[in-house]
């Protein structure tokens, strides 16, 4: 179920199969405590080295021939893009420390459509080995303690830390970026407490007592399994309700799932999870997990041909015969004993070598091509929106002392920067970031007479972050809207107008937006949409509904809460002054005419100087 839920979600079809992971999570702490007490239990003891070269024998040799399979993917048939940053993830896929690389690198799960990694998903593997290493050592710490039974102990520990988690999530979370919040190992680490805890108490009793408790434990089933069903088909990522409850309740639903399935074989939900369609699934769903994304990854419709159903047809049936092969002919001779122990002692150091170095082979000497310089640079500043088509190189030439803005955004923000200031005279220079046909939010706009081209509106974050790098503007300003006024399709879902789900997605890429000017250390600054009135042609090319007012109005509130409540952001209402200027200022009732623009940036500049004046 839980490998299921998540290839599905990964495919956009199931809105909160993400949530996979945290039965997954529950299931590891429940096996791993239960296999340490029960060997305690028996021996006296537990053997921390045996332990953990079961655990590597286990895990290490198919993860091992995924990376290489990444690898090979990285020297034939990966772009100089998706190898860009390849290199660094497998160094932490290696180390399993690819939960905390996300963070510190700032990388934003709910944006994982837009410019993929083949190891985006090793996150979770992370996690659980971190929790395989420390908890085995806890266990045994507790074990040197006298009074109650070590089982006891752990169940009371397990507890107190799921709590604990729990409380760290609710203060690392942050609306305008949950990395922390979604990838930290101390925060996400109640689910696996969880499971612990039943796993303890399972080597407690051998059943229920009384058909009271037979009652409660059926009854704990069927309201886990509804609150899963509910929370994997329509819980989204970035809702707030998702870390200050979501969590932490999909995790208890498990462990209730968990504990029906154990204590009660004759229960309905215990018969349906003995499905033998099931089972076969689990026997492979390591493999599954680390081969569905790099498969999905690779296999692109624009490589395949392919698109929705088809497409996701294809890329399962390769990902099951990975899997079913590597489980076969790698992971189980392993497992079960291939090679003694010396022998593994020694080729260990070799094959990890040899990774390493193919590793190195396949992602070396390739980088992204930025494309020519632009021709119509004034004074040494790309200021005409030449990033429309994701290939400029910006100038550096512009005077240390000149305030440098960059300016992203759609195609408005497109036609604001054909008249950017760029003289000498002017109080800082402009460099335009704005991609046509783009809109800010992910997912696809439901009303336009034509749609935006998604798969390379995704890399809007790429193009700001390499023209941060190169630029170094003091501030990065943006204006959007268009396409954000529209009922989307995301995740194979109909978001509505209005929702809270489509202004919790607007958030979110906003809060990219924010992060990148973060990390530049330099504020950010959203214009209001502008005060549409599309032309007969304007409107009959666009279709019905973009310059509405109460769309207008919406999306602008959601632009200020967001600018209210994140750090360094600040607002200027183009709207307010661009619905009080002559219609000449708007070409088609839509982008600014040369002139619009020009007396647009006239009123723009002082506030601009506003928000640079503490930094000046």
């Amino acid at each position: 179920m839980a490998v299921a839920a998540v290839v599905l979600f990964h495919a956009g079809h199931l809105r909160g199969g993400y949530l996979g992971v945290d039965l997954f999570f529950v299931l590891s702490g429940f096996l791993i405590t239960s296999l340490l007490l029960r060997e305690h239990a028996t021996a006296g003891r537990i053997g921390l080295a045996g332990f953990w070269a079961r655990r590597a024998r286990r895990l290490l040799p198919a993860l091992g021939l995924m990376l290489l399979g990444v690898a090979l993917f990285a020297a034939t048939i990966a772009t100089a893009r998706e190898v860009e940053t390849m290199r660094g993830d497998v160094w932490a896929t290696i180390g399993y420390v690819a939960n905390w690389r996300a963070i510190t690198s700032g990388q934003d799960y709910w944006a994982l459509f837009r410019s993929p990694s083949p190891l985006e998903h090793t996150w979770s593997l992370a996690i659980e080995e971190q929790f395989y290493v420390l908890w085995p050592l806890v266990v045994v710490g507790l074990a040197r303690f006298n009074g109650s039974t070590l089982a006891r102990r752990v169940i009371k520990l397990s507890l107190v830390g799921a709590a604990g988690s729990w409380v760290i999530m609710q203060l690392t979370y942050d609306v305008s970026n949950t990395a922390r919040a979604y990838y930290g190992t101390d925060a996400r680490a109640g689910s696996l407490l969880i499971g612990a805890a039943i796993g303890a108490a399972a080597t407690l009793a051998v059943g229920p007592a009384s058909a009271l408790a037979r009652r409660v434990i059926g009854t704990a089933g069927w309201v886990g399994a509804v609150t899963l069903t509910i929370a994997w088909t329509q819980l989204p990522g970035d809702d707030q309700f998702l870390y200050r409850v979501g969590f932490l309740g999909s995790a208890v639903s498990a462990g209730a799932l968990i504990v029906t399935s154990v204590y009660m074989p004759n229960h309905p939900l215990t018969v349906a999870l003995s499905w033998r369609p099931l089972r076969a699934l689990g026997l492979i769903s390591y493999g599954v997990y680390l081969w569905h994304w790099p498969v999905d990854v690779a296999m692109t419709p624009d490589r395949v041909g392919l698109t929705g159903w088809p497409l996701i047809g294809v890329q399962s049936v390769i990902t099951l015969a990975i899997a079913t092969a590597s489980y076969r002919w790698v992971e189980q001779p392993i497992r079960r004993g291939w090679g003694s122990g010396r022998t593994w002692r020694r080729a260990t150091p070799a094959l990890a070598g040899a990774l390493v170095a193919v590793t190195l082979i396949s992602t070396a000497g390739m980088a992204v091509d930025e494309g020519p310089r632009p021709a119509n640079v004034a004074a040494g500043v790309p200021t005409r929106g030449q990033l429309a088509l994701q290939n400029l190189r910006l100038s550096e030439t512009v005077g240390s002392a000149t305030p440098r803005i960059l300016l992203g955004g759609d195609s408005v923000a497109f036609a604001l920067g054909q008249e950017a200031p760029a003289n000498a005279d002017s109080r800082f220079a402009v460099a335009s970031a704005a991609m046509i046909g783009c809109g800010l939010t992910r997912g696809t706009p439901l009303g336009p007479k034509f749609s935006s081209p998604t798969r390379i509106c995704r890399e809007w974050p790429t193009v700001w972050n390499r023209a941060v790098a190169v630029f170094r503007p003091r501030a990065i300003v943006l204006l959007t809207g268009t396409w954000d006024v529209w009922p989307r399709q995301i995740d194979g879902h109909t978001v509505r107008m209005y929702s809270r789900e489509l202004r919790n997605a607007i958030h979110q890429s906003l809060a990219v937006s924010a992060r990148i000017a973060a990390r530049a250390r330099v504020p950010f600054v959203i214009l209001t949409m502008p005060c549409l009135h599309p032309t007969p042609e304007a409107q009959e090319r666009i279709g019905e509904g973009i310059d509405e007012p109460r769309r207008v109005r919406w999306l602008n509130r959601v632009f200020r809460s967001f600018a209210r409540s994140t750090a360094d952001t600040h607002l200027i209402d183009l709207h307010a002054w661009s619905c009080n200027q002559a219609p000449s200022t708007l070409i088609d009732g839509i982008h600014f005419s040369p002139q619009g623009a020009l007396a647009a940036w006239r009123w723009i500049t002082p506030q601009i100087d506003q928000v640079l004046a503490p930094s000046s």
